[in-house]
């Protein structure tokens, strides 16, 4: 697979997801992400009620 770049939808910068990360994601029946990394780590631990 070949890398592609995406946009974050949530500040709107492009991030790569690499050829691995997408066999990872497929493997695992995840769709492709939709936040950069940067944005993944911010809302981690984030709950909603």
């Amino acid at each position: 697979m070949q890398d592609i770049t995406l946009e974050c939808m949530l500040c709107g910068a492009p991030f790569v997801f690499t050829g691995g990360e997408q066999k990872w994601y497929q493997k695992r029946g995840l769709n492709q992400p939709k936040r950069c990394e940067k944005c993944r780590e911010e809302n981690k631990g984030y709950e909603t009620d």
